[in-house]
């Protein structure tokens, strides 16, 4: 039986951060290297330097089971999903602003919140509606916002 995990709500936030932070740099690197080096060499050298560091990672977790896998199919979907979903963020930041694509990307819960209630049957209640909701409202305004100026 496995343990329940404890939370970490400062740790935890101090990681978003770093995210926040380190994606911003490479997103600012992808645009940046863009125009010299083709999105899917950045890509291959982002998973180059990323390996040894899940490599490290996966061994401090678990040890020699760290290759050990019980559902191949998820692990295969998983990476697959997961390699296209950045290649898709990559071509987005090399091809419009940053601003925009960051926009744009803060409709991912929106989507996730969608298709699991309609993939995997997951129960979406009145509060979680509301959220993506307003969530998907701020996104329009970040996208359109309203001018001052009614006669336009």
């Amino acid at each position: 039986m496995i343990a329940p995990v404890q939370q970490n709500t400062l740790l935890g936030a101090l990681c978003l951060l770093g995210e926040m932070i380190l994606s911003f740099a490479i997103a600012s690197a992808v645009k940046l290297l863009e125009p010299q080096v083709s999105v899917f060499v950045v890509l291959f050298f982002r998973y180059l330097f990323c390996l040894p560091l899940l490599f490290a990672y996966g061994l401090a977790t678990r040890g020699r089971r760290l290759m050990h896998i019980q559902n191949t199919r998820v692990l295969v979907l998983r990476t697959v999903c997961g390699f296209l979903g950045l290649l898709m963020w990559f071509l987005a930041v090399a091809n419009i602003d940053i601003s925009l694509a960051t926009a744009l990307a803060q409709t991912m819960p929106i989507f996730i919140t969608v298709l699991a209630a309609l993939i995997i049957g997951e129960q979406v209640g009145i509060r979680r509606i509301g959220a993506v909701s307003l969530g998907f409202c701020g996104v329009v305004l970040l996208l359109f916002p309203i001018s001052a100026d009614l006669n336009v």
